[in-house]
């Protein structure tokens, strides 16, 4: 789901892991993301130009779910 709004965009989705554990796949975004010009701002949080992209990995029974929000910075 993407919004367009006057102070900035803001984005959520989602993927599927099944066979990766949560370790990896933090690991795997806090080595790509700075290639793409996010700058780590703290745990599972990143920041570029004026947004900010939060990650969040959570277990459900048919595997991890990986989420993804970007919101403008305030």
């Amino acid at each position: 789901m993407v919004f367009d709004k006057p102070g900035g965009r803001i984005a959520e989705a989602e993927a599927m892991a099944d066979d990766v554990q949560p370790t990896e796949i933090k690991s795997f975004y806090k080595k790509t993301l700075p290639q793409l010009g996010w700058r780590p701002a703290g745990p599972d949080y990143f920041i570029r130009e004026r947004e900010s992209l939060r990650i969040a990995v959570r277990e459900e029974d048919s595997g991890r779910v990986v989420h993804f929000t970007v919101l403008p910075l305030p």
